[in-house]
């Protein structure tokens, strides 16, 4: 049982998440998962058939991958047309990008306002969602990147198929 005075505390300890959107819902990323944020130049998308992964940029002189991020979600993934923004996060010893429709802000979300699954989202893939978070009656869910890399990690192709486009 949780005691007033440590819900008190909980509620002073805040994490702090990038909230972004895809196909007009939000999402959000905890800041610790990030590296860098920034848009997509229209040359460097290079959508591959059946694949998560939409191409490879040059991040400040490292060859790294740019993951769908709609379709690693299950929704339909962005089209050639589309200029995305993306997320570098980190992976082991290198870094991923993950391409999102647009930004919307950062955000400190209090740790009491944190909570698993809801019952209603419960039929969701809900492994790609580490918690949900509650602000202003909206429940925004938080990715887990580290299962998101570990399912990208798992179907891993080589860059050397598809070439470095800078």
């Amino acid at each position: 049982m949780i005691k007033k005075n440590d819900r008190k505390s909980m509620g002073n300890t805040r994490i702090k998440v990038l909230s972004f959107f895809l196909n007009q819902e939000l999402y959000a990323i905890s800041m610790t998962d990030i590296f860098e944020v920034n848009r997509m130049p229209v040359t460097t998308v290079k959508t591959l058939k059946d694949s998560i992964m939409m191409g490879v940029l040059n991040l400040h002189g490292s060859a790294t991958c740019i993951l769908n991020l709609k379709q690693i979600m299950g929704s339909e993934p962005f089209s050639l047309s589309a200029t995305p923004g993306w997320i570098a996060v980190k992976n082991h010893t290198s870094f991923v990008c993950l391409a999102v429709d647009a930004f919307f802000k950062f955000m400190e979300i209090p740790v009491c306002n944190l909570g698993r699954v809801p019952v209603l989202k419960a039929q969701q893939d809900s492994g790609k969602i580490q918690f949900y978070a509650r602000v202003d009656n909206v429940l925004i869910p938080i990715l887990d990147i580290q299962y998101i890399l570990q399912l990208f990690q798992d179907n891993k192709l080589d860059t050397d198929e598809i070439g470095l486009i800078s």
